[in-house]
Formats: structure tokens, sequence, C-alpha cells
């Protein structure tokens, strides 16, 4: 997916604010609303050669969130990395300059703690997933609601890579998944 859709797809797969207000306080509807769209352009959209950085450069992204991930416009560059923002637990998300790989890394540690996507339009449609995942989980009525939700989209992110953990195990540490498929 590139930057270009993901932001449309976002933003036209919103939950209704009525039912928000119907269910929820008005500061978690307000809050919600911050961090579920993402502004049009102000600017010219300008090409980076990565979807990401035509996401992260060419929108505002400061109060945009997807279960707890979030973006960062002051991107860090080491030898063979761009860092561009952060997951729910403080680690950096970034990926290789080399092998495109997307990963979130333990800075205090040193190392990367999950591999996201092989790539960076990879990366946006399954993002894109989690969103849609967020979306119907606030639908969902009770516990046992929200754990069938969660196990459809891990069996959804399981087959999607083949059964491949290398890249599973991000998602499900995202959704708080921890039971086996």
């Amino acid at each position: 997916m590139t930057a270009k859709e993901f932001v449309k797809n976002i933003n036209e797969t919103q939950i209704s604010i009525d039912y928000l207000r119907e269910n929820y306080s008005e500061g978690y509807v307000k809050d919600m609303l911050k961090e579920t769209i993402i502004p049009e352009l102000s600017k010219e959209y300008v090409e980076h050669g990565n979807e990401i950085l035509n996401l992260v450069l060419n929108y505002d992204l400061e109060l945009f969130r997807v279960v707890e991930i979030h973006f960062d416009k002051d991107l860090f560059e080491d030898d063979n990395s761009i860092f561009f923002g952060w997951d729910g637990v403080g680690d950096r998300l970034g990926f290789d300059m080399d092998t495109k790989e997307v990963f979130t890394y333990y800075v205090y540690g040193d190392s990367i703690t999950f591999y996201c996507a092989p790539n960076d339009k990879i990366f946006l449609d399954l993002l894109f997933e989690v969103h849609k995942f967020q979306n119907n989980r606030i639908h969902a009525l009770d516990n046992q609601q929200k754990r069938s939700l969660e196990k459809t989209f891990m069996i959804y992110i399981n087959a999607y890579f083949g059964n491949n953990k290398k890249y599973v195990d991000f998602y499900a540490s995202t959704i708080g998944y921890d039971d086996d498929l």
C-alpha cells in the first residue's frame, strides 16, 4: 500500500461519530477522533523513495495512532537504519535501508525486538489491518467478543505470512494477543 492509499483508507474507515457519542464519554470521543484521522496535505506531496518516509514526511501524524503505534517526523538515522516512530512499549520503529525490512528496536538493549514486515508497503498494508481491527474491537460488547476478534485477526496475520513467526509476533504483541493459534 502506498502512503496516499494508506491515508485515504484510514480516513474512509472511521468509526461512526454517532456510535462513539452514544457509547463513550465526550472526552474519549474527542481523543479518538484526533488519534484516528490523518489531516489532508497542507503542502505539495514529495516523493521520498519509501512509502513509510512518504507517509511520515508528507502528512501531519503528530496525533495519529494505530493502537499504540505512532510516528515521529524527527527521523533518526544510523549506519543502516532509519527510525520513524514508536510502538506501545517504547521501542523504536525503523527499517533497514538495504533490506527494507521493518522492525522494532529496543534502544537500551541495542537489539531488534520484532520484525514487522519485509518492506514498507506490506507494513502499511498490515498497519491498516491493525486499524480495522482496532475499529472492530471498539464495537465488541464483552471480553469474549474481544478475544474472538483478536484470534480472528491473528489467524489472518498468520495466513498472510504463511505462519512465518518472524513477522507474526509483532502483531500479536501490538494487540495484546498471547494465546497459541
